[in-house]
């Protein structure tokens, strides 16, 4: 992997977040393992509240990583004793989820970093996490419940609306932002929460890509 080191010996600053679920953290040491290969000399820290974050000193390159599941605020809902509109159509526990309002984690990457990549999906469809009977998604937008209630697939789309005209609005100037797409596992050595190891330092060739397609 090369990095061209005529930016940093101007002292410009070239900072990207990952903002998303465990897939982008993936993505993101995927990189860290990269960049480790080229360059020594890392500074550990958590800049804009970042979930953990490197900057390789040599190059004035910063990457971190934000967690965030479904990108905007969300947290256990339970039903009013004295009522409300969602308890009159027979909720009683769900997760509230505010489509208008972004998860706290990632509210100051917007300023801080150039490049910011985005995801989230797979936490909109986990059974294991939002039962859709015992614990669904209750969305909210303007601190009221959306009524009539809305299936996942309609909330993430408003949830992606909002969070974007919020980034748009957050972000530097000249701030690029990109939105990828599903993996469908994690590390290659194992699980996700088995801690990863860094089996690949270098980009897939075209050869590979066409492998796996096949």
């Amino acid at each position: 992997m090369q990095i061209r080191s005529g930016a940093a010996g101007a002292g410009i600053r070239r900072d990207s977040g990952f903002v998303g679920d465990s897939l982008n953290r993936n993505m993101f040491a995927s990189l860290v393992c990269m960049l480790g290969g080229v360059s020594g000399e890392v500074r550990k820290w958590r800049p804009a509240e970042a979930d953990r974050g490197f900057t390789f000193l040599r190059y004035n390159l910063t990457v971190a990583y934000h967690r965030t599941n479904l990108l905007v605020h969300y947290g256990r809902w339970s039903a009013n004793p004295n009522g409300g509109t969602l308890e009159s159509l027979g909720y009683k526990h769900g997760y509230r989820v505010d489509v208008d309002i972004p998860d706290q984690t990632w509210v100051e990457a917007c300023s801080f970093h150039d490049v910011l990549i985005f995801n989230t999906g797979h936490w909109w469809w986990a059974p294991s996490k939002f039962d859709p009977i015992r614990s669904p998604m209750l969305f909210f937008e303007k601190g009221r419940p959306i009524v009539p209630p809305l299936l996942p697939p309609a909330g993430l789309d408003l949830a992606l609306q909002n969070m974007l005209t919020f980034a748009n609005k957050a972000m530097r100037p000249n701030t690029v932002k990109f939105f990828r797409t599903q993996s469908p596992r994690h590390f290659e050595g194992g699980d996700w929460n088995e801690g990863g190891s860094c089996q690949r330092n270098q980009p897939l060739s075209s050869e590979e890509v066409l492998i796996l397609n096949t």
